[in-house]
């Protein structure tokens, strides 16, 4: 079972909210909305029924009652509990005048004694203990118990036994907060909770400049069990409510009103919204290393299926005699595809005198006739084009490439064409691949990280799921390569 954070978006990135009875943390610098987040999570509890409880750490009871005037439910809700802890000078047994003694919303003196309760781990825990059962606990925050423990192992032991007392004695769902001080996201660098965390889940708030304005963010960094969005959001604070955004990342379904092209592969087509749009253009970028041809094999098999006419520039390393290689057993037979006018290749290495009459050079002629050549003699069939932009550039030139794509997108591109350029940016200057990239309505890119794992990212797309990243695997099935599944919870 799971509970609402109380925000729709942040419940979603969690795959329906977080896991019940149990224990999550909440880190973040000072005025990243730490406190406000735990008070909504406590809000969305209320408007739901349950039994909520408020500890705070840092606040007198006077402050408790001021942070809580912003929000919906009056502090004196019935299914609210609300008290503090915190350390004040004082008379205790153990330590006589001078001592730290706890101070709570409560009474603080020993019942019957004139000494004050010893601000300790022990007397904490007998105090919280009248509270349970509940449904939801907020401790606001770890930093304010950190007086309690000599040594970091103390403290780490006085937070594992509070998960302890909320998880199982109190049967709720917990939210802790804790200071962060430090940018950066290994949880193992921070130093007030244990580093083998013994929380269920945490999540990271900070800020950062976008632009010279400081914006506030939100990650959630671990959640056990749950196949939680891995990507950034932003968190916006108004009138004592958190904001979790973008609901989405790109435009809903009835600004996309364009049937797509399947690659064949169902981690790639998730992963673009369904497809390569018919009528766009769309670049698939790679850093030379990642392997390209399985995924652009694979889609070429399924334009092919749709009948298509395929026109394909391949990179200049590709003999004719690979391309018959790789299209066997998947696309279909080069030569018969060639003879029907539904397979054009344009700039095959090998030249000999029984060449087709749909394999063409770039190096014998004006380029763009090679190309209306091929639009002709396609017919009324969709073009899907595959080419390769470093091909076109060692041959041409990059002026002449540039004024080719215009002329080819201009006049020969159909409503429902496709073109996918690839290229290795490396290879091309970089205005020339921001001419590419700029100019396409979706982009991808792969690359090979230092452990030699393949990955996949959809940079821009009017549909799919932006920002997410995917592995590749290659397989002894076809298609012999899969993207695998990201987030069950990915918005579109």
């Amino acid at each position: 079972m799971v509970v609402s954070t109380g925000d729709a978006v942040l419940d979603k990135a969690l795959d329906g909210g977080l896991p019940e009875n149990r224990s999550h943390l909440v880190t973040g610098g000072p005025g990243t909305g730490k406190s406000t987040f735990a008070i909504n999570f406590l809000q969305a509890g209320l408007e739901a029924g349950e039994r909520c409880l408020y500890i705070s750490t840092e606040q007198t009871p006077r402050e408790i009652d001021a942070a809580f005037e912003a929000f919906d439910f009056d502090i004196d809700h019935g299914n609210l509990a609300v008290t503090s802890i915190h350390a004040a000078p004082g008379t205790t047994i153990e330590e006589g005048e001078g001592g730290l003694t706890l101070q709570t919303r409560g009474a603080n003196t020993l019942i019957g004694t004139d000494f004050n309760r010893p601000f300790s781990a022990e007397y904490i825990e007998d105090h919280l203990k009248q509270f349970a059962p509940c449904d939801r606990v907020v401790f606001d925050s770890l930093s304010g118990i950190r007086p309690t423990a000599e040594t970091d192992d103390r403290f780490h032991k006085i937070t594992l036994d509070l998960i302890t007392l909320f998880d199982q004695m109190f049967d709720a769902t917990s939210l802790f907060t804790a200071e962060r001080t430090i940018q950066e996201r290994n949880i193992a660098d921070v130093d007030y909770h244990p580093s083998e965390f013994k929380f269920n889940g945490v999540f990271r708030l900070w800020r950062d400049d976008v632009s010279g304005e400081h914006h506030r963010f939100i990650e959630i960094l671990k959640m056990r069990g749950v196949d939680h969005d891995l990507r950034r959001y932003e968190l916006h604070l108004h009138d004592g409510t958190i904001r979790v955004v973008p609901r989405s990342r790109t435009l809903p379904p009835e600004f996309v009103q364009r049937d797509r092209l399947t690659t064949g592969i169902d981690g790639f087509d998730d992963l673009l919204g369904g497809g390569l749009l018919h009528g766009t253009t769309a670049v698939l970028s790679h850093d030379g290393t990642a392997s390209v041809r399985a995924l652009l094999v694979s889609t070429l098999a399924e334009a092919v299926a749709d009948d298509a006419a395929v026109v394909l520039v391949p990179p200049v390393n590709l003999r004719h005699s690979q391309l018959e290689s790789l299209f066997r057993g998947r696309v279909g037979d080069v030569e018969t595809l060639l003879e029907e006018d539904r397979l054009f290749v344009v700039n095959a290495v090998e030249s000999d005198a029984s060449r087709h009459r749909n394999v063409f050079s770039l190096e014998e002629g004006d380029p763009n006739a090679v190309f209306e050549a091929i639009d002709d003699r396609q017919g009324e069939r969709t073009s899907v084009n595959v080419i390769n932009t470093a091909t076109l550039v060692q041959i041409l030139g990059e002026s002449n490439t540039r004024e080719l794509r215009y002329r080819h997108e201009s006049t020969l591109h159909g409503e429902d064409d496709i073109t996918l350029y690839s290229h290795d940016p490396e290879t091309i200057s970089e205005p020339l691949a921001a001419f590419y990239r700029d100019g396409a309505q979706q982009v991808v890119s792969t690359w090979l990280d230092e452990t030699g794992l393949q990955y996949v990212k959809a940079e821009k797309s009017p549909g799919g799921t932006m920002g997410s990243t995917r592995l590749v695997e290659y397989t002894e099935e076809k298609p012999h390569v899969s993207v695998l599944p990201g987030p069950a919870s990915l918005d579109r």
